[in-house]
């Protein structure tokens, strides 16, 4: 990993952070391996880290010297906001640590705390119009996007992980003087050699709207009578029925695999190895995605919006994503690809957002 350019051991021994650690729980999403890599990096400098989490963290947590894992009380009633508004605010007014980083949306306590509070913002998804599954949420009064409003008034400190994310909060919240930018979730991926292309593309945006699965689909069964060997292998479910309903379909399209949720190792593998990614995303506030792409030199279908293009650079096949003979067109434009070119291209964009400047950054925020 980058080291900030000045900063030695000393700098950083013995001092004390308290870190929001749910999303080591979650495994399955991408700030997962962003938490563990923020985790890592700062147990190398030789701080003092502890990691609280709602309930008693589980076992198979990766234990290692300088980090401490601390499970909070949680209530049966009001759960996420009980944890949030009284066991953290609890826990923090008896440590003695200086920083409390909650690098995840939200989680920056009301009332109780004397810690510099550092909050990581990595979408704009909450502050875009309606979203949510119920009555709430398609009213666009969604609870958790006046949680992150409030957390972010409250915040002695805000990053983003994508400047076009920075830009978006600094349109919704006025805060500019705060807000910050680090390329962040480039923090525990590595390049990984590439391997032969099987024939399948991988969609990894699962059922969620934006990440605009039916206009794949349709792209997909046209792909398929010109390809008959090729699969469309989606993560993330396994439920046949949802898929079907959901987007008003007889069956899914000849050649389409539903792998259910994968674990980051084999998800990895699977995209290591598939012809490309197929992700036409509508938003990204990173692309967590296209970073396994572009660490594996896959070729990446994805829309425009949000970091998409800051991301993946010239390695992108950028589509209008919710246009499916853009989609079809993009298949094909991905099986012409110059694969020994185009790793350049993903090496080097890869290497561009991987830079020394995300140490300086973090640190900047956390401590400054």
């Amino acid at each position: 990993m980058s080291t900030p350019t000045g900063l030695n051991r000393e700098d950083l021994a013995g001092r004390q952070i308290v870190i929001e650690g749910s999303y080591l729980l979650k495994p399955a999403f991408g700030i997962h391996k962003l938490l563990v890599g923020i985790i890592d990096w700062l147990a190398d400098l030789s701080a003092d880290v502890t990691v609280v989490m709602p309930g008693t963290p589980p076992k198979t947590l990766v234990r290692r010297d300088g980090v401490n894992y601390v499970g909070l009380p949680v209530l049966r009633v009001g759960k996420g906001l009980a944890y949030e508004q009284r066991s953290i605010p609890k826990y923090l007014k008896t440590s003695s640590a200086e920083v409390y980083f909650a690098p995840s949306n939200r989680g920056v306590p009301i009332a109780g705390v004397r810690q510099r509070t550092v909050l990581m913002v990595h979408d704009m998804i909450p502050f875009q119009g309606r979203n949510g599954k119920n009555l709430i949420g398609h009213l666009g009064l969604a609870p958790n996007r006046w949680s992150i409003r409030s957390s972010i008034r409250r915040a002695t400190r805000v990053v983003t992980v994508s400047a076009s994310a920075q830009s978006d909060l600094a349109l919704q919240q006025h805060r500019e003087s705060i807000l910050g930018y680090v390329p962040l979730s480039y923090l525990g991926f590595q390049m990984h050699s590439r391997v032969a292309a099987e024939p399948y593309f991988m969609f990894t945006g699962g059922v969620s709207p934006r990440k605009n699965l039916g206009p794949t689909l349709e792209a997909f069964g046209e792909f398929h009578k010109r390809h008959p060997a090729f699969e469309l292998r989606i993560t993330g479910t396994s439920d046949v029925g949802a898929i079907i309903n959901r987007f008003g379909l007889a069956r899914l399209p000849d050649g389409v695999v539903l792998t259910g949720r994968l674990s980051n190792e084999a998800l990895i593998e699977m995209v290591r190895r598939s012809s490309a990614l197929v992700y036409p995303s509508t938003y990204e506030g990173k692309g967590l995605p296209i970073i396994d792409a572009l660490t594996t030199a896959r070729p990446i279908i994805c829309g425009t919006g949000g970091s998409q293009v800051e991301v993946a650079g010239t390695a992108g096949i950028f589509v209008d994503p919710i246009t499916p003979a853009a989609i079809l067109e993009a298949m094909e434009s991905a099986l012409n690809v110059n694969l020994d070119r185009y790793e350049e291209f993903a090496a080097a964009q890869y290497r561009k957002a991987d830079g020394p400047e995300w140490g300086q950054g973090l640190l900047e925020a956390l401590f400054a």
